[in-house]
């Protein structure tokens, strides 16, 4: 079972190297998604390092897709690059609350997963059509 089901048609922003990441996101955020349903042992220590792993990626790929979009026009990235920011910021303290309470509650998830549809069908959609004509 899956949160998040890849439509390549409604999700791709048609730059390959970027919908391969905004894939792996997704496998991430159903990964944990699993882990959280499984409810095992094992979730306490798992569910912590899964997520830091989801943390970590989604610094790679914030990193890859600001270099990418700095590309098309430099000065339009900064918006771009502090959402990505308050979202970091959003992991960290996520982060910090999976590892007290060795517990991500279904309002997370929610958000993770509202968040990254957001960004990739408003946010990263936008910006590419906008610069990528230019």
């Amino acid at each position: 079972m899956t949160i998040i089901i890849w439509d390549q048609e409604k999700l791709s922003v048609g730059v390959q190297l970027l919908d391969e990441q905004h894939k792996k996101l997704v496998e991430l955020i159903n990964a944990l998604y699993l882990l959280k349903e499984n409810k095992g042992e094992h979730v306490k220590t798992g569910l912590s390092k899964l997520f830091d792993r989801f943390k970590d990626y989604s610094i790679y790929h914030f990193k890859a897709e600001e270099e990418y979009f700095s590309l098309l026009d430099s000065k339009a990235v900064e918006l771009h690059i502090l959402q990505h920011k308050h979202y970091l910021e959003y992991l960290q303290e996520l982060s910090v609350k999976v590892r007290e309470n060795n517990d991500l509650s279904e309002e997370m998830l929610f958000h993770l997963t509202d968040w990254i549809f957001h960004h990739i069908l408003s946010e990263d959609k936008k910006y590419l059509n906008t610069y990528k004509s230019c």
